[in-house]
């Protein structure tokens, strides 16, 4: 293990800490590491000093995970629908951004995401059977509010999942296909952050000395999604959201 953390230095302990444990839960579930991580390490640092250290690194666990899961990304999923109208979205929330109050949006979207979640769970648990997919119309218009959410202030990813959740896919499926969508939107925040210099020293310092963490949680996260069952799995999944939007609100 790194030397610098043999030392255990209690900031960059707690730090590590974190990160494990959000992309442990990314590597299980195939989101969240983002809006966790940034909900527990902001009570000490600034979004300039995390962002620009998970970001990158959650690139290099996407892309993980997307290579190892090849053959469970639903390609046609992601280049017809997700993908198009994700950046769709996320051209209007970034467009949007200087106009629109962000607190207030990022509130009820919150509390939106807790009830649409709180709902979906008695189905989920087996006590009733929705035979009624989701509209393609309401999921076409969930996704690109997804990425409006998302350009306004990077937190798009409750919304996808539970829109995602709707289309039935295996839970090999479901965790690949939304890490490519990470990938690719990582892959653009990376170089947004590149280019306005939003990257130093320090940052690459910090990303080598927690790159070991990635591996780890990703296998701690691959065993111990490879052992729950799909119903398990998806009960997770929204007792997440459930969670994280409360995160969001707190």
């Amino acid at each position: 293990m790194n030397e610098i953390l043999l030392t255990l230095d209690p900031e960059l302990l707690f730090y590590a800490l974190i990160l494990f444990f959000s992309y442990t839960i990314e590597a299980i579930t195939g989101f969240g590491s983002t809006v966790i991580a940034v909900s527990l390490l902001s009570t000490v640092y600034s979004l300039q000093e995390i962002l620009p250290v998970i970001v990158p690194m959650s690139l290099v666990l996407s892309t993980g995970i997307s290579y190892k899961n090849r053959r469970d990304i639903q390609i046609k999923l992601l280049k017809r629908k997700l993908l198009p109208l994700l950046f769709i979205g996320l051209l209007i929330g970034m467009l949007c951004f200087y106009f629109i109050s962000a607190d207030v949006l990022k509130m009820q979207f919150a509390i939106f995401i807790i009830i649409l979640s709180s709902l979906k769970l008695p189905e989920v648990m087996g006590l009733y059977e929705n035979k009624k997919p989701m509209k393609t119309y309401l999921s076409n218009i969930g996704i690109i509010l997804a990425g409006v959410i998302h350009g306004l202030f990077a937190s798009g990813g409750p919304l996808l999942v539970y829109v995602l959740g709707a289309f039935g896919l295996k839970k090999s499926e479901f965790r690949a296909t939304l890490s490519m969508v990470w990938l690719s939107l990582n892959i653009l925040m990376t170089v947004y952050y590149i280019s306005r210099n939003m990257i130093h020293l320090e940052h690459l310092y910090k990303i080598g000395i927690l790159l070991f963490i990635i591996p780890l949680a990703y296998y701690f996260g691959n065993r111990f999604h490879q052992v729950i069952s799909e119903k398990i799995f998806y009960l997770v999944i929204y007792v997440l959201l459930i969670v994280v939007g409360f995160m969001i609100i707190l």
